[in-house]
């Protein structure tokens, strides 16, 4: 029996080898769990290092609302409203998308308060009427219904002060105005020798007006006079 198993052992050697490569692995270490193949695919939501959405298209990244913000004025109930006091304005928008191009589906429009404020295609449009607030308008992608922008919308209700001085001063000089209301300072403003200044709606107010110039400073009251909404206060001073 020895002399047959050294006989044998060399060709025994030989051919072990070549067994073992045709074998699984599993089969080699014993193991029922073959080790996972490698794979070169990614996250199905990752295409070229660009993220997609479902059907493989790229994924809206954000929604750029400009401006993001306005102040805008409300008509009188009437609708009448002064030049000078907008009532309404345009707002534009961009969906992006992943890969850096734009989404042509666009955004869905709303408003906070629909009593108040209307808005379609991006315009904005205060209602006779409303109240002054803080008010918001707000573009959707429709791609991608989680990425809204919110822009903020100041109403007021401010009317004008025409102002005209007289006689035309020199060319070289300088107007300005200072305005007060029921005691408390309000705005100081360069004017010119029409002009129109817009100001919040109430009663209670002061203004003087003000020359300064290589002749010296010549100064002008003007005094009660009455702001309203969407109105026009018409004043003139005299800079003698």
């Amino acid at each position: 029996m020895t002399r047959f198993v050294l006989r044998y052992l060399p060709l025994a050697l030989i051919l072990l080898p070549g067994l073992l490569a045709g074998c699984p692995e599993e089969a080699i270490t014993g193991s029922g769990n073959p080790k996972p193949a490698v794979s070169a695919s990614s996250n199905p939501n990752i295409v070229g290092g660009v993220s997609t959405s479902s059907d493989g298209a790229p994924a809206v990244r954000m929604v750029n609302l400009t401006p993001t913000g306005a102040t805008l004025n409300a008509p009188a109930i009437d609708g009448t409203e002064p030049a000078g006091l907008a009532s309404s304005r345009s707002f534009e928008v961009q969906v992006l998308l992943s890969d850096g191009s734009t989404d042509s589906r666009g955004v869905s429009w709303s408003v906070s308060d629909a009593s108040r404020l209307s808005v379609e295609a991006g315009e904005v449009r205060v209602k006779p009427g409303t109240p002054a607030g803080s008010y918001a308008v707000t573009a959707t992608s429709i791609g991608e219904p989680a990425t809204p922008q919110t822009a903020i919308i100041q109403v007021t209700t401010d009317g004008l002060l025409h102002l005209e001085v007289s006689p035309a001063p020199d060319p070289e000089a300088r107007l300005s105005v200072n305005v007060v209301r029921n005691g408390q300072f309000v705005r100081n403003q360069p004017i010119e020798p029409v002009s129109n200044i817009r100001l919040p709606a109430g009663s209670g107010y002061v203004a003087q007006v003000q020359q300064s110039g290589n002749g010296g400073d010549k100064l002008s009251p003007l005094l009660n006079f009455v702001i309203t909404p969407n109105g026009v206060a018409t004043a003139s001073v005299s800079l003698q």
